[in-house]
């Protein structure tokens, strides 16, 4: 009983104060906000009835589901009973379940530090790749720049693409104390990504998220998705502007339409004009066997989701992390169970 009354007084106490800390940052009503300001248009908006009603939802699907206000539009909650919830796989389950089973310091040191993971992987990277964390790395830096005109660096332990950017490589000295004052980098050689891919968007590297998992049955891929930039991106990520789109399993071929982070669907890409769905992604075998030998290498790690490229060099590897998995968002199935099975299996 004390449990049930415990469980009805935080749904309470969070109706009225709202701003409780999330799980992964900020305060439950701004996040609320900012989901009904991205999903609701002028006259949805207008519903004061329907506003305390969503409201009041998102509040107990975060607390029933764990499920943030933007994972509750868009694995379209709204509507749905608790049998239909209680299929999805929300970000912080998944996290929870993985640092139960590896910890949040193996994690950080083979996964989150970029350039630990590249020293394990540098083979299947296939490019020039070095750091900046203090001025012993500058001579790197530098002789890395004199091999190539343009760089791209990103943010040691960043997340979701944010902070890359590409920089010419004159100036080298220069350019390595300002990167330096900002804070610490990883630092690689561009891809070139073969024509195949970069008709899609020119201006990012278009990737392919091969989410994998090594059990006691060996190695599974578990639901793939291709990403594309837009015009003018430097990255492919969602949550910079980029769109998603599911792969069969087996053929590697485009099954949906693209999306968005935020919901909207397209058939086409909205700059490229491609068509998503029935796209053959390239040479898909050679990809799905080196995803395995990626895997193979990270055994005690049950799941990673892997970042591959295209590039005129033949497939390689861009990272591996935990990683969302977008396409709950994109075919609205729920896969919580399947998850769970294939961690414990």
């Amino acid at each position: 009983m004390n449990a049930i009354r415990n469980y009805f007084r935080r749904k309470r106490y969070m109706r009225r104060n709202r701003t409780t800390p999330m799980w992964g940052g900020g305060f439950l009503s701004d996040n609320m906000e900012k989901a009904l300001d991205t999903f609701l248009n002028k006259e949805e908006r207008k519903s004061s009835r329907r506003l305390r009603m969503l409201r009041n939802d998102m509040i107990d699907s975060y607390i029933d589901y764990g499920v943030i206000p933007m994972e509750y539009f868009l694995m379209g909650f709204e509507g749905l009973d608790h049998d239909a919830r209680s299929r999805f796989l929300c970000n912080q389950h998944k996290d929870r379940l993985m640092i139960g089973k590896i910890g949040m310091d193996t994690y950080n040191k083979e996964l989150r530090d970029k350039y630990a993971f590249y020293t394990r992987y540098s083979d299947l990277f296939k490019r020039d790749v070095c750091k900046i964390e203090s001025q012993e790395d500058k001579g790197a830096f530098v002789s890395l720049c004199s091999k190539h005109s343009k760089i791209i660096a990103k943010p040691l332990n960043g997340m979701c693409g944010t902070g890359c950017r590409i920089i010419g490589t004159e100036d080298a000295e220069d350019i390595f104390d300002g990167l330096l004052a900002e804070g610490n980098w990883i630092i690689e050689e561009l891809i070139c990504q073969n024509e195949d891919m970069a008709q899609w968007n020119t201006s990012s590297v278009n990737t392919v998220r091969i989410p994998s998992f090594y059990n006691s049955k060996g190695f599974h891929i578990f639901k793939p998705f291709f990403r594309t930039g837009r015009k003018g991106a430097v990255v492919d990520n969602a949550a910079q502007g980029g769109l998603f789109a599911m792969i069969d399993e087996k053929s590697g071929v485009l099954r949906t339409d693209g999306m968005t982070e935020y919901g909207k669907t397209f058939e086409k890409h909205p700059d490229s004009g491609l068509k998503y769905k029935g796209w053959q992604i390239p040479a898909w075998n050679d990809l799905l066997k080196m995803a395995q030998e990626a895997h193979e290498r990270l055994k005690h790690h049950p799941y990673i989701g892997w970042d591959f490229a295209y590039s005129d060099k033949g497939w390689v590897l861009i990272e591996g992390d935990w990683g969302q998995f977008l396409n709950e968002f994109c075919d609205k199935e729920g896969i919580k169970k399947e998850f769970e099975m294939l961690i414990e299996a």
